[in-house]
């Protein structure tokens, strides 16, 4: 059985323009919640331990 990381394993190596890029290619793409889910909420979606 595997160790499960925790959050705090886990963590944004490259930089903040890379990761605002990467929000928008998937507000745009519309794959989550069916493209129907507003860019902002897409952005405050962290779990990388961004600050």
């Amino acid at each position: 059985m595997q160790k499960q990381e925790s959050s705090k394993e886990i963590f944004w190596t490259d930089s903040k323009n890379v990761l605002i890029e990467l929000v928008y290619v998937l507000h745009v793409s519309g794959v989550i919640s069916h493209g129907i889910i507003d860019i902002r909420r897409i952005s405050l979606m962290h779990p990388l331990g961004i600050e």
